[in-house]
């Protein structure tokens, strides 16, 4: 099995999560439970797929970066909504 701690995107997105929990938690109740649980749900979309690239054969990596980058930009957008980022 491959390991992916040691991958900058893997680290990177692991500290972006910690920064949004913590962000989330000061969100008015109405965002919270909205947009807050969908940035959750997109960031943990990012590491799973970060895991998925890391553990799938070469010729198959492709199609699972191409999923990866699909989900990283329904992340930042979910975060220019709520600007969270400008």
């Amino acid at each position: 099995m491959a390991r992916y701690e040691h991958l900058p995107i893997y680290r990177k997105t692991m500290e972006i999560a910690t920064y949004l929990d913590q962000l989330i938690g000061g969100f008015a109740s109405r965002h919270k439970y909205g947009f807050g649980a969908r940035i959750q749900t997109a960031v943990q979309g990012v590491l799973v797929r970060v895991i998925r690239v890391q553990n799938t054969a070469v010729p198959e990596r492709v199609a699972e970066l191409k999923e990866l980058r699909v989900e990283v930009e329904v992340l930042k957008t979910l975060l220019h909504l709520e600007k969270v980022i400008p």
